[in-house]
């Protein structure tokens, strides 16, 4: 690949770089990397400037070497924005400080957020790809589970996954994505189309626009429920998952990025949450981790019957049926009417009846 010299360049907000889901920029550090062949032969002078912000990436791993070393051939200047600039009123930091303690600290005195960190390393994340699989095809016999996640369609996108559990791991089998801007009444009959292609007849989901959704759905002859389980529950719940390669995913290129920028934040009470960082979506990623939680959820039998242990997909499951079918009262009355054939038992001594008796019609009581 060849690069056009350059003088020197120039990159603002560095730290930043890659948070961004339409940016063709995976992130700063790789930015960096593409950048500096094109300096060699010139000797030009590549220039970061940012506010510092997760302790990840570029920004992160030069302060850390090359900050107060003297014999670094990289030059860092951390200091307050006011030591840098006298001018700014001290009750605007105060404001700021007052406000939010971490974003303040980050803004104004130059230090990286203690709140935010990497969720996964995008080496681990790739250890559960599936080179060349963009899609598995609908399969007779397999129980699938789907996963939504709706939007207005302005300028946040939707998805859906389906997935089905094999062997112990969570398969990834779909992943569709419908980009801003897009009717949402459109996308819904699209997704209702792909479930029924799967034999789904029903879809869990995140809790947008609520009824909206669920008639939306119910016009296309899918039955929509919320997810009772939050965002941040599902992603800590998928981490172990991935960790531990429970999980074949898609080669999807969007859906690497969007998990790979996740950030976990530490809040008050010492509660972790997980969500894509300002500026950027996990539509994709949210509907992997919700159909892996629901696809993980162990089945147990019941006579000829499986049920799911899932609250949300309390469904029959008949040897070779796929999700829909009967709730679980449903399936439960059918075993409690279904002909069974008598258990045989040892013959008893019966008391010997009077001739009279024995050819006497028998009578009913109604």
């Amino acid at each position: 690949m060849l690069f056009r010299s350059l003088l020197a360049c120039i990159c603002d907000e560095l730290a930043f770089m890659g948070l961004d889901e339409e940016s063709k920029v995976r992130s700063d550090t790789e930015l960096v990397r593409a950048i500096l062949p094109s300096l060699a032969t010139t000797g030009g002078k590549f220039i970061g400037i940012s506010s510092p912000y997760a302790r990840k990436g570029y920004c992160c791993t030069t302060f850390k070497r090359y900050h107060a070393n003297n014999s670094g051939k990289v030059l860092v200047w951390n200091c307050p924005s006011r030591t840098m600039n006298p001018t700014l009123p001290q009750s605007v930091v105060d404001e700021a400080m007052a406000e939010d303690l971490a974003a303040a600290k980050s803004e104004y005195l130059g230090e990286f957020r203690d709140d935010v960190s990497l969720w996964l390393p995008i080496e681990v994340i790739q250890q559960c790809v599936i080179e060349g699989r963009k899609e598995l095809l609908p399969r007779k016999g397999v129980s699938y589970f789907a996963f939504a996640d709706l939007s207005g369609g302005r300028s946040d996108s939707a998805a859906l996954s389906i997935a089905h559990a094999a062997d112990g791991k969570v398969i990834l089998d779909c992943l569709r994505q419908w980009r801003a801007p897009f009717n949402p009444t459109l996308a819904i009959q699209d997704m209702s189309d792909l479930l029924k292609s799967y034999g789904l007849r029903h879809c869990v989901g995140d809790r947008y626009a609520g009824e909206f959704v669920r008639q939306a759905f119910g016009k296309c002859g899918i039955s929509y429920k919320a997810a009772e389980r939050s965002k941040s529950e599902l992603y800590l719940d998928f981490l172990s998952r991935l960790c531990s390669q429970q999980v074949e995913l898609l080669d999807d290129e969007t859906l690497i990025k969007q998990l790979a920028s996740l950030e976990r934040r530490t809040r008050s009470g010492g509660k972790d949450t997980v969500d894509h960082p300002p500026g950027s979506h996990d539509d994709c990623a949210n509907c992997a981790a919700g159909v892996a939680s629901m696809a993980s959820r162990p089945v147990f039998k019941i006579g000829f019957a499986r049920f799911d242990r899932n609250p949300l997909m309390r469904r029959r499951l008949m040897p070779g049926q796929s999700q829909a079918g009967p709730t679980l009262g449903q399936a439960l009355l059918g075993l409690a009417t279904r002909d069974v054939p008598p258990v045989s038992q040892p013959p008893q001594s019966q008391p010997e009846m009077s001739p009279a008796k024995r050819y006497m019609k028998p009578t009913r009581n109604y």
